[in-house]
């Protein structure tokens, strides 16, 4: 984690997946990153967050998590999971038009207001090498032996826009750290 945030100047966030949410269980600051560290807390699991848990899991959780998505999204939120399948990471763009409260405000309750307000499209069904992207976060899971989901690696709080090439880069990076741990994992139970 220190060194993906370092290489990214961003802050590297692991959390714990649970059957409806995620936990922050541990996380690497970096000075260059902007905006606060994401705290701790649980993050609930509902489109558009989480779509590296409901992208990786049993069939049984995708369908679970794009039955939570707002009405009239579902469909596009199914294409944005066989994207994130095949990339190997989920990107998430940043929704600059609009900032939740974060004073006195809990992280469910600002996860589950930008839930309901933020469209699909952060979810990006493709990247431009040469484009220009606000990103809010990159996450790539860490399977366990048994192919439950069981960790998500996310960086956020890039100081600046990043093109697709460099968000392809980052996730290449992200992917490969959470690949190594979910190997080292296989090893430990078999």
């Amino acid at each position: 984690m220190v060194e993906l945030s370092r290489s990214e100047g961003s802050h590297c966030v692991a959390l714990a997946v649970a059957p409806d949410h995620v936990t922050v269980v541990d996380q690497v600051r970096d000075v260059r990153a902007v905006g606060a560290p994401i705290g701790h807390g649980y993050i609930p699991l509902r489109p558009p967050f989480g779509a590296a848990v409901a992208a990786w899991s049993l069939p049984g959780t995708a369908e679970r998590w794009l039955r939570l998505a707002p009405p009239g999204t579902a469909e596009r939120y199914a294409a944005a999971l066989e994207v994130v399948r095949r990339r190997g990471y989920v990107v998430e763009l940043a929704e600059p038009s609009w900032m939740p409260p974060t004073q006195g405000v809990s992280l469910p309750d600002v996860v589950e207001q930008l839930a309901r307000l933020l469209p699909p499209e952060i979810l990006p069904l493709e990247l431009e090498a040469t484009r220009s992207y606000a990103v809010s976060a990159i996450n790539a899971a860490v399977v366990d032996p048994e192919g439950a989901v069981v960790l998500i690696v996310s960086l956020m709080g890039f100081p600046g826009t990043l093109t697709g090439a460099e968000i392809e880069a980052a996730g290449g990076r992200l992917k490969a750290a959470t690949t190594t741990v979910t190997v080292a994992l296989a090893g430990l139970g078999g």
